[in-house]
């Protein structure tokens, strides 16, 4: 055991200083080489930013061979993504080889994402190690200056030994994604879990995180950490979105939106953490009044998924016990041909196409986001990029993306009766003659999406890192 301890310590130290040589050569290249590293590459809000993050780089390296550097000390950059797992039937587009835009390589597919259907943490920061490992080993060939790593921070101390700066983003806290922790067998597991991400986040050259608010919970949870993390927006891609506006006439070409009332549209997975009740029951309380708006319901569900189905089962049956006329557009009822019933109070819509999102942000009065303590929250950005004004709870992210200025929507507590008075508000406006306020905030969500949420933004902050 001594033997085997000497030798593992004379391996780490001796790459170690190999490493901090090879740095020393490669400071004096014109090539940059970044690794990004993140568990499985599908189609979730982290994945749309480690993507962007990379997708940044590259185009700002295409950009240089187009045309003469400046000077000197102008760099090009070469991008590569290491993930345990990469579906081609379940991923963003720029990571398919046949796009030729990044470069992904995948190890450890092999290894389990869960043991028995539960135990995911852990094999998730095995899964992260073993990774890491290989791209030590890879960097001996590649040596690599800068490395980006997301999510799990077990991997960071293993990733420091190839003498790479390390990048950290930090999407939330995971131990306080945990908050089921009743029994103590639960609290046995986790323990150690949390103890490592403590120990282990603080290993970076740099934190990131996606929001204000973000960066405080992190001090707050992580206070032994001198540095403040910095803050990195997650971005939209304000010119994708403007083109499918522009298409919006050939999509779905038999959908009417109502006339001369209000439409208020909710968009989130049906998920009872998203609190959608709370427009409902605004609504509730809106038609009750004798005022009448229309309120769409649209969001991701699964049918294997079994929180979906409860939830989605809870709110219908909340619509049709306050005897509201609704409308249901299930999954595969989603074809070109769909129309909207323009006598509902409420419409359901299971897992729009990101063709109808569009379609349906443009149409609406404005985008209803009721989740609370969001993170950073992508929904209501894309939203004020298509010119939709927002009405959101007024904590998390939306503070600021939204603000409380009241230029680009309207924040408000997490009760029906303040998203009641958001919905009267946006009556009120949408009855005036020439609509003159509306489309104010309108065209200042659109400025404030471009200017701080754009692709160009983030990459250029992210360059500034």
């Amino acid at each position: 055991f001594i033997n085997s301890f000497i030798f593992l310590i004379s391996f780490v130290l001796t790459f170690y200083l190999i490493q901090k040589i090879r740095i020393k050569t490669i400071k004096k290249s014109k090539k940059v080489e970044i690794a990004f590293i993140h568990l499985d590459l599908g189609v979730g809000g982290a994945e749309r930013l480690v993507v962007d993050a990379a997708s940044a780089i590259q185009s700002q390296s295409q950009s240089q061979s187009t045309t003469k550097r400046s000077n000197d000390n102008d760099k090009s950059y070469e991008v590569t993504i290491f993930t345990t797992h990469h579906d081609h039937n379940h991923c963003f587009p720029e990571t398919l080889p046949q796009n030729n835009s990044l470069k992904v390589k995948v190890y450890g597919d092999f290894l389990p994402r869960y043991i028995f259907g539960s135990c995911q943490a852990i094999c998730g920061i095995i899964r992260m190690i073993y990774l890491s490992f290989i791209i030590l080993l890879n960097s001996i060939v590649t040596p690599y200056q800068v490395i980006f790593c997301d999510g799990i921070s077990a991997s960071i101390p293993i990733l420091r030994l190839s003498g790479a700066k390390i990048l950290f983003y930090c999407h939330f806290p995971d131990l306080l994604l945990t908050t089921t922790r009743k029994s103590l067998l639960k609290r046995i597991y986790r323990w150690p879990l949390d103890k490592i991400e403590e120990l282990t986040t603080n290993c970076a050259h740099k934190i990131l995180v996606n929001s204000l608010f973000t960066q405080n919970i992190f001090a707050q949870t992580f206070n032994f950490i001198g540095t403040k993390p910095q803050i990195l927006y997650p971005c939209v891609d304000v010119e994708y979105l403007k083109n499918l506006q522009d298409k919006c006439q050939h999509f779905f070409k038999k959908i009417q939106f109502i006339k001369n009332q209000p439409i208020f549209l909710s968009l989130n997975r049906f998920d009872s953490k998203k609190n959608i009740e709370i427009a409902i029951d605004a609504l509730i309380r809106f038609n009750e009044s004798g005022k009448l708006c229309q309120l769409i319901v649209a969001g991701g569900y699964d049918p294997n998924e079994p929180e979906n189905k409860r939830y989605f089962n809870l709110l219908s049956k909340k619509a049709i016990d306050a005897k509201l006329k609704i409308q249901m557009i299930k999954k595969q009822d989603l074809t070109n041909d769909i129309e909207l019933d323009q006598q509902s109070n409420i419409i359901f819509i299971q897992s729009p196409t990101e063709q109808l999102k569009v379609k349906l942000i443009i149409n609406s009065t404005a985008l209803v986001y009721t989740p609370t303590a969001e993170h950073f929250g992508i929904v209501p950005v894309e939203s004020m990029a298509l010119g939709t004004p927002v009405i959101a709870v007024n904590n998390g992210g939306p503070i600021e993306s939204v603000t409380t200025t009241g230029k680009y929507g309207i924040l408000c507590d997490a009760t029906n009766q303040s998203f009641y008075e958001a919905f009267n508000h946006f009556y009120n406006l949408y009855n005036e003659p020439k609509q003159i306020k509306l489309k104010q905030l309108s065209e200042n969500a659109k400025q404030r999406a471009n200017e701080l949420f754009s692709k160009i933004a983030f990459k250029n902050n992210l360059l500034n890192i």
